[in-house]
């Protein structure tokens, strides 16, 4: 009850295509490793290792509620069964000129202010399309981050609170994207004067032109098609965020300000997905370690270490490793 719609939706498909026709005529009291072994060794002659691992996930945490909350059976089958191994999805960013690239291709684009927008804030594609004109401050440049719109299907358009308190937050706008934001006012304003009673004022942002709400769906699937018919294969909306937060932290700017932008509630967070955009980390600790004994030999300068005198190499210390 308190999961997200559309975190329940993704739990229930992999139950329902996949769990319960392998599994579901076993007796829950006679489910044994084996049984979920066979399972997974079948299931991966026709579906992909990710498919099988997270159906596996799924089940893992469906028997641990019923070993350890409603104490149906005394261990949990799953934990003795090999989660299927692969390669996870790499994030990509754009380097400026592929962004400058990229948007100038988008130009005539129905999409190209949301794609703009999200490369210029790094905000998700879930909270662009929640954000309503009382969110945006265009005198002074900030929008105020307060929901995420999802379709889910079944249900329609959901929209929630960010899942975390980092999440709802103000994000200050450049310049160009609240001139961006006045030219959608002003469209906007034609489109309601030309279509009267047909324009479906919502309040959005980013909607269609009669004012209707963006099919999440339908938005990454136009994205994908403009992103692989102009050479940039394996391009996802959401790398537009990753883009955002690589380039910000490749141009100096603070890893905690990139967090706040980000909506991460640790700093730690934003340096595991971004810690190797970060110039000059590994220069930086290299050149540490080396002025470290520098400093206790009297010099940090390579070159003056050869001139001095040669001694006796000394007998290692044990330390146990």
């Amino acid at each position: 009850k308190n999961l997200a719609p559309k975190t329940i939706v993704s739990y229930r498909q992999p139950i329902t295509l996949h769990l319960i026709p392998a599994l579901g005529n076993i007796p829950l009291s006679k489910l044994q490793p084996m049984h979920i072994q066979q399972y997974v060794n079948k299931a991966l002659q026709n579906k992909s290792p990710r498919t099988v691992a997270y159906s596996l996930t799924v089940l893992k945490q469906v028997l641990k509620h019923a070993v350890q909350k409603w104490r149906l059976i005394p261990y949990n089958p799953a934990d003795a069964v090999e989660r299927p191994s692969y390669r996870r999805i790499k994030f990509q960013a754009l380097n400026i000129e592929e962004v400058e690239a990229f948007l100038e291709l988008a130009k005539e684009h129905q999409d190209y202010p949301i794609i703009y927008t999200a490369l210029y804030t790094g905000m998700r594609q879930g909270e662009l399309l929640g954000l309503r004109w009382d969110d945006v401050d265009l005198n002074r440049g900030v929008i105020k981050v307060q929901r995420t719109a999802q379709w889910v299907t079944g249900l329609g358009r959901i929209e929630k609170a960010p899942k975390t308190e980092a999440g709802r937050r103000e994000v200050d706008l450049p310049a160009t994207v609240i001139s961006l934001f006045r030219e959608i006012k002003k469209q906007q304003a034609q489109n309601r004067l030309f279509m009267a009673d047909k324009y479906q004022d919502n309040n959005l942002v980013f909607c269609q032109e009669n004012g209707k709400a963006i099919d999440n769906s339908n938005l990454t699937r136009r994205f994908r098609r403009l992103a692989d018919a102009n050479g940039y294969e394996d391009l996802r909306f959401h790398d537009l965020r990753h883009t955002h937060a690589s380039l910000m932290l490749a141009a100096g700017e603070q890893l905690h300000v990139v967090q706040q932008r980000l909506g991460h509630e640790k700093p730690s967070t934003t340096a595991d997905i971004y810690g190797h955009a970060i110039p000059g980390q590994q220069r930086a600790a290299a050149d540490r370690f080396d002025n470290l004994f520098g400093h206790q030999m009297g010099t940090n300068h390579p070159q003056r270490h050869s001139q001095q005198k040669k001694q006796k190499p000394r007998k290692a210390r044990g330390y146990g490793f």
